[in-house]
This record gives C-alpha cells, structure tokens and sequence, in this order.
C-alpha cells in the first residue's frame, strides 16, 4: 500500500561546520508549517573530513538540494557533479540543487541585487563603482558582468583583496575593471551610471556614513547599497537628495534564498507571494527589523589599587556584528573584556545579553551565557597538549573515561579549519608563539557561543594565517556570532570591523561606524593628540661595523648566517615566522648553543657560551615573548629591573634598594611607564608598560648592541611611536640596534637596511630601503 502523503517529506537542509543554533532551521520550518508543506529542513553539522561522505548521502537520500557555508564554500565543488556559471567563475558555491541524477552548485549572492538593479536600470555597456571588495561585492561584481556592464571601478581600503577582485573580473569575465584604494571621501568620476555600496557600512546604524563625496553625485544616477537593515541608509537618502534613484538592500538580502529555493522546486518560493509572513529567504521579513543589542555594558566601573582603570564604560554589540574595540596599552580594553569573561567582578555597572541582566560571577558563568575570551596573555598549561588544551575542562566522557579520538578528530578539524598544521601531541612549551595563539583560537572556535572576544588574535601569525583568521570571523559573523575584536594593527580594522569603540584612560571617547574614520582619526581618539608620522624621521651618520657574526649553523634552523650591523644602524632581519629571525639571534645572546660561527664585536672575537656572557660583552636581548621569557611576572617591576644589573646594583651580597629604586625611577619618567609604585607586579601592567620595564633593563646596561625581537607586538600606535623614538635616540648615541620584526610597514619605516630570511637561511638584502617595497620583501621571504 502506497504511503500516505502526510509521511513523506522533500528534504533540504544546510552542511555547515558550527551549525548549532542556527536560527534559519526556525524560519524554514515555520515556513514549511504556514505553507502546509511536506517538506524538512535538516541543519547538519559536517566537517570538511566528512564532507565527501555527507554529500554523496545527500544525494542517495534523494535530498532536493542543500545550502552550503563555510568552510564548505570551496572545498564542496570537488564532490558535485557541475557547477553553475557564477559558482564556476567565483570558486564558490552557496547551494547545490539536484537536476535529475546530478547535483550541481550554485552561487545566489550576488544574483537578489541584480533583480533589484535591472528593476530601475538596464546595466549592459555601463559604468559602475563598487565600494568594498568582500564576498558582497564580489558576488556583485561577478552578477554585472554577467549581464554586460561596460566597466567597473572597485573602490577599497585595502589593496591585496581590491586586487584580487579586479584581477578575477579581467581574467574570468574579460571585462575592464581598475582599483582605486580608498582614503577618504571618494569623488565618483564623471561618466558614471552606478554607484554601489558593497560594504557593511551602515548595518544597524541608519547614520553610518560611506566615505563618499556626495556632491559628486549627480540626478539620474543609479545609488545601491546592500544594507538591509536600516533599508533607507543615510548614502540612500543622501542619494536621493541629489536626485538620484535609489536601490535598497532588501531585495538583496531576500533574493539569494529565493533563488536557491526556486532551483530546489522548481518553482518560485513561497517567500516571494506577497502578504504571506512565512519567507523562506536568506533573512525573512521579520529578521530584517531592528533588534536589540545581543550585548549591552552600561556604566562599567573598575579600579585598581592606585588606579581607576574603567570610568563608567558603554558597549553595545549587535548580533552579526564585528566591533573593534580600541585604546592605548592601559587604556581598558582588557579590563572591560576580563569583566565580560568573568575573570573580573565590575565595581558598578551591568551587563545584559540579549536583554536580560547577567551577573558574572567567575568566567564559567560568562561561558555558560555564550562568550568565549581569547586574552591577549596565553592561558595554556605548558605540560598539556595542544589537543588537550583546547578541550580542557569540556572533555566528553563515556563511562568515566574521556574520549580521546574524539578530542583528536575534534582538533584536527578545527586546525584545518584555519588553515594551519599543528602537532596535537606536543606540549604547549614545545610550540612556537606563532603555533600557541592558533591554539588558543582553536580553543575558543571549540564552545558554541553567541560572543567571542579576540585580544590580539593576530599578533603571532603570518598574512596568509591572518586572511585565513578574517575568512572564519566574516563565516562567524554570517552565523550570527557577534565578535569583539582588539587589535593595534589598524590595518586589520579596516578589513574586518563594522564599527570601532575607542577607549582613552578608561572611558569611551569615540563610537562610530568604521566608514567614518580614517586611519589618522583613529590614532587621534586614541592617544587624544595629533601624530603627524607613524615613524619618527631621523638622520643619524652609519658608522663602521660593531657587531659581525659569520657562519652561524644551528642544525636546519641557522644554516651559514653572516652579516654585519655598523654604528648608528637599524638592522631589521625579517621573514615569515618559522624563517629563523629569533633562531639566530639566540645563537647570537648565547640562549642557544650554536655549532659553527664566530662572533666579533669592535673587531674582538666573543667567546658566548651563555646569556651571561652576552650581558658582560654589552649585548642585549629583549625577547620575542615578554610576559615568558623577559619578566618575572610574579615579581615586583623594581625587582624585574635590577635582574640583569646586579652586577653594579649590589655590593658585599647586599643589593643597594635604594639606587635601585633612584635609578629605576629615573626610567620609569624617561620612558613614561604608567605604574602607581615600584611596587607593582609586572603581571598587573599593560603589554606597553611591561615593553618599556624590559627595555629600562637593558637600557641601564648602557649596552652596545641590542637586540629588539617583534619589540611592538601587542603595543598600541602611542606606545609604538614612544619605543620607535627610544630606537632613534640609541642608534644616534652609536649603539648598533637588530630589530625583528613581522610588520612590513614597521620594517620599511624604521630600518636602515633589511635582511630577509627563509627556511634558516638570508635570501637577500635591501639597501635602498627608502625605494622598497612590501611585495619585494614578501618575494625574499618566500625564495
């Protein structure tokens, strides 16, 4: 007997990795229900390892088709049968629909604003700016030049990802295009037909402002931008003042889920019948109105003692929503997001999550209300694993016995899906820092929550680990995640952020979309004064040689290093991480026993078996890691001072507190250490203030090389400007200065002449620093 229809369902569903919570199973399902659909919507968590498995499932199941998300995006056109024409040219599909036997993928995104533009605009031989170059805008880009437009200006803040664009539209679709990097108000040229806001400038905030001059806006001019909520954004109605035509994003937020159900029916959806509540689009009716904010901080008050380190703090952060949170080293951010973790009870104030009032007591209860905390500090036990870090205090258990494969299959899906290869069964203490912060991230990717906070998450990777970084945030914020996010690499702002909060001595003295801040802007509600150069100038005469190493071998690590840095010079040996930058100036500080290579300074040969012996020839060291490796952090900054300097600090095995204490205080007001007392642990200081108390020790050595390991990792733009002018003032003193660094900004700005390293070895030198380039340093670094 044939089964009745009532128990036979069509199935459609979602492959994702971090699919719990998906709000879009509700939607659909209450969809199905208002339609009276035999129809199921099946959200599936699946990770790349069972990707294949899951699709060829699918399609034995007789699924209808299936929405794909990241980190699936790409790697699920191996498995499909053929790909559509904008999934072919973007490498990307969104869905996959089943035609007879076969599933093939498609790509929607851009496809829901083009039906919105040819609604108003034929675009076939016309010339378009597109602002932004992320997946919205390339998603656009790919749809107009399917349809036939003449040319397109990408207008964006950031040159690789604009590049990368304009290079897809040249090559895959043979159609004009030119890259315009974006600083300022952008003037649209004459001659143009369409202006297009691809950014998520605007999202929540109807006042957000698109970095445009809208009196080069002209009457009959087509003005689109992709925002959805609020659908009239302020460029729409500056727009419309100037008489232009207007095109809101809500065709665009509607039309790809549109699409991708049309292709599973075979008809239109239901979401596009007027008067029916039930959509089955990427955002229904309903989802597009404003919401609270997922989190709410009012009146945030902590202090210290001796310091008031929060003065009454508001944040707000949005669902979806990437919020970079800003400050000078000192000026609050960790105190704030330590009090959201839990780590920190506030004096006064209140949290709320999705308006109801938390109280956290201890960082479970923060956990348990849906945020993650990946601090600036590590918080790893060096004698664990990597695998067994990233599950501490969340093991899965089967009869009292924690299920280790699990935990192994676990962890290895979450490091391939950032990209990276890490060594599950080494201890955290064997890992380099590059290896324990992508560990740390993995850590944080493992919870399911609503709120992750990044302090720095990019401090110790390389640009290839950074974008992979930004692809799983911008996947995150598709979910619905909310991420606060901390960086002194401003760059990084601009590529990720929604909105910027800034805070200055422990108040909030700026809150803006991040359309409406320039980079200068930025630095200038930071440090509240103007910096008119990111790098000091100076002019300082380069002397003879000081310091010559030669044939420095340390097994594959240093292999054959020699070079020279002369008096007065800024030497910068850089390279990606892993290049052997740190390896040889250990062997250099003697940390390392190195088994080939001598070592001269002033022309006399150094014997160096050990730091201490580095230390009495006049060689300094400050360390990659300062919290591990150049402070104690238990100890008290006076105390981490005097280390190195017993030498002449201490007479008859007594140390003489009181010249420690004179001499200490007369670098804590050169250097302009924040700190109450001399007292004070070094754990309690900022990252800029433990910078500066290791570099007062080195400084009272009066030494004569000196070496500076990443010296402004985690250091906001003021404390950076304060150290690059310390750098100066020892280089025209005579001293000879190393500096490593993973900044090709920082490099290009401060050095005299650079060294590129790759695989232990140099692979070139730049003289001509004031002529080079980052691409020319990148080419060196991977030779």
């Amino acid at each position: 007997m044939a089964a009745s229809q009532n128990f036979l369902h069509a199935l459609v569903g979602s492959m994702s990795q971090g699919a719990a919570g998906n709000p879009t199973v509700a939607v659909i399902e209450a969809a199905f229900a208002h339609h009276d659909l035999h129809w199921r919507y099946i959200n599936m968590e699946v990770t790349p390892a069972d990707l294949s498995d899951a699709v060829r499932g699918a399609k034995a199941m007789g699924f209808r088709g299936f929405n794909c998300s990241l980190p699936h995006k790409v790697n699920v056109i191996a498995h499909l049968d053929g790909l559509g024409e904008s999934a072919g040219i973007m490498g990307a599909v969104n869905c996959v629909v089943r035609r007879g036997d076969q599933l093939i993928g498609e790509n929607t995104d851009g496809k829901g604003f083009l039906k919105s533009l040819v609604s108003v605009i034929d675009p076939r031989g016309k010339s378009v700016v597109l602002f932004g170059a992320g997946g919205a805008a390339r998603a656009i880009a790919v749809e107009l030049g399917l349809a036939g437009v003449k040319k397109i200006t990408v207008v964006n803040r950031g040159e690789e990802r604009g590049r990368e664009l304009v290079e897809l539209l040249r090559t895959k679709l043979k159609l004009e295009a030119e890259l315009v990097v974006w600083n300022g108000d952008y003037a649209v040229p004459a001659g143009t037909d369409v202006v297009i806001n691809g950014t998520s400038i605007g999202l929540y905030d109807g006042e957000a402002r698109l970095a445009i001059d809208v009196h080069s806006l002209h009457s009959g001019m087509v003005v689109a931008d992709v925002i959805f909520n609020p659908p009239r954004t302020r460029l729409l109605r500056d727009a419309e003042a100037r008489g232009c035509i207007p095109v809101d994003g809500l065709g665009d937020a509607r039309e790809p889920g549109h699409r991708g159900w049309s292709k599973f029916w075979d008809r239109a959806s239901p979401s596009g019948r007027r008067g029916h509540a039930g959509g089955l689009g990427k955002r229904s009716r309903f989802m597009t109105e404003a919401a609270p904010p997922l989190l709410e901080m009012r009146g945030i008050v902590k202090s210290f003692p001796g310091v008031r380190a929060l003065r009454g703090v508001d944040l707000t952060l949005h669902s979806g929503e990437v919020l970079a949170l800003l400050g000078e080293n000192g000026a609050g951010k960790s105190t704030l997001m330590k009090i959201l973790g839990g780590a920190f009870c506030a004096d006064a104030g209140s949290i709320a999550i999705s308006g109801r009032e938390m109280r956290f007591q201890a960082p479970h209860d923060s956990r348990a209300a849906g945020v993650a905390i990946i601090y600036q500090e590590f918080n790893l036990v060096p004698g664990l694993t990597a695998c067994e870090n990233i599950f501490l205090g969340q093991e899965r258990t089967r009869a009292g016995f924690i299920e280790r494969q699990h935990e192994r299959q676990r962890a290895a899906e979450l490091f391939r899906r950032l990209g990276v290869q890490i060594d599950l069964d080494a201890p955290c203490r064997r890992l380099t820092t590059a290896q324990q912060q992508l560990v740390e991230i993995a850590k944080a990717l493992a919870f399911d929550a609503r709120i992750i906070v990044m302090d720095e998450p990019s401090a110790a990777l390389t640009s290839h680990e950074v974008e992979r970084l930004f692809e799983i945030i911008r996947d995150l914020r598709r979910q619905g995640i909310a991420v606060i996010y901390i960086s002194h690499r401003l760059d990084e702002i601009f590529t990720i952020a929604d909105r910027v909060t800034v805070l200055r001595d422990g108040a909030n003295v700026g809150e803006r979309p991040i359309g409406e801040l320039t980079r200068q802007q930025m630095i200038e509600l930071m440090v509240g004064r103007e910096l008119k150069d990111e790098f000091p100038k100076r002019s300082v005469a380069v002397g003879p040689s000081r310091l010559k190493v030669t044939g420095l071998q340390r097994g594959r690590a240093v292999r054959d290093v020699s070079f020279e840095v002369r008096r007065g010079e800024i030497l910068a040996l850089t390279g990606l991480i892993g290049a052997g930058r740190t390896e040889v100036v250990r062997l250099i500080f003697g940390a390392d026993r190195r088994e080939a290579g001598d070592i001269q300074l002033d022309g006399q040969t150094l014997a160096i078996r050990t730091p201490r012996d580095a230390i009495a020839a006049g060689i300094g060291l400050l360390t990659e890691d300062r919290k591990l490796q150049g402070l104690i952090l238990g100890h008290s900054i006076r105390e981490n001072f005097g280390l190195p300097n017993l030498d002449w600090l201490a007479a008859d095995g007594f140390v003489n507190l009181r010249g420690e204490r004179e001499e200490f205080a007369r670098y804590v007001e050169t250097l302009r250490i924040k700190v109450p007392h001399q007292e004070q642990h070094a754990r309690n200081l900022s990252g800029g203030n433990q910078q500066k108390v290791v570099l007062a020790k080195w400084l009272a050595r009066d030494c004569e090389v000196l070496i500076f390991d990443e010296p402004t990792r985690g250091i906001d733009v003021g404390a950076k400007y304060e150290i690059y002018l310390l750098m100066n003032e020892l280089a025209a003193q005579g001293k000879a200065i190393i500096m490593i660094s993973s900044e090709m900004p920082e490099v290009l700005g401060m050095a005299d002449r650079i060294l590129v390293m790759h695989d232990g070895r140099i692979t070139g030198e730049i003289a001509d620093v004031a002529h080079a380039t980052q691409e020319q340093m990148m080419q060196l670094a991977v030779a």
